[in-house]
């Protein structure tokens, strides 16, 4: 599946360059060709390149779904075949951060993040070496600002990492304190501490909300 979408991005991209092309020649020299030819091919170029995009997010979609299962019943046997000391040192707010958050996102949100991120990479490509064929002179100018951007990314992937990290840390806190919480109820009445057990979850909630709110 792999070879069959960076095909796919391939064709794609091209035709979205040749369309590019055939968009400057019709405006350079209009009138060479009845105006139904120019639009004609023009419109044959953009379906074809929207053609490929379609094929190309199905694979990775496709890709995505059978990955997906795999790694939730991978994971799913794993748990239910596990030793009683994996239950006895691990909190309950671990697992269920991996049965829901993680899950979520590998279900989600990487596939959408890893279609966007190829489909911009080989947006970026063909632009740039379009540019440069077109007008080589803005060839310096990019390779400064691509410079920049190399910059900034190297500083955002890294607190962007810390922050996801900070994220996923202290979630599983509160799942765990809920989860206990809802099986220790009874006694939690009986010593009438709903206030305080109520009141620690704020304090959770509130420590998880900093790495969260940061991250959207």
């Amino acid at each position: 599946m792999a070879i069959l979408v960076v095909c796919l991005l391939f064709f794609s991209q091209l035709f979205f360059i040749l369309k590019d092309v055939w968009l400057a020649i019709w405006s350079i020299e209009y009138g060479g060709f009845n105006v139904f030819v120019y639009l004609g091919i023009y419109w044959v170029l953009a379906s074809t390149a929207a053609f490929f995009i379609f094929l190309r997010v199905s694979a990775v979609f496709t890709s995505g779904i059978f990955a997906a299962k795999s790694f939730h019943k991978n994971m799913f046997e794993k748990v239910l075949r596990s030793p009683m000391s994996f239950f006895d040192t691990t909190p309950y707010g671990v697992v269920m951060n991996r049965f829901s958050k993680d899950t979520d996102s590998v279900d989600n949100l990487l596939m959408t993040t890893l279609n966007a991120y190829m489909g911009y990479i080989v947006i970026i490509i063909g632009k740039f070496v379009l540019i440069c064929f077109i007008a080589p002179i803005f060839i310096l100018p990019m390779l400064v600002v691509m410079c920049l951007y190399y910059y900034v990314q190297q500083y955002y992937r890294c607190s962007s990492r810390e922050l996801k990290r900070l994220d996923s840390i202290s979630r599983a806190p509160l799942y765990t304190h809920i989860a206990q919480s809802m099986s220790g109820v009874v006694s939690i009445r009986a010593f009438n501490l709903g206030s305080h057990f109520i009141q620690e979850c704020y304090d959770k909630l509130d420590a998880h909300n900093r790495a969260f709110f940061i991250c959207l």
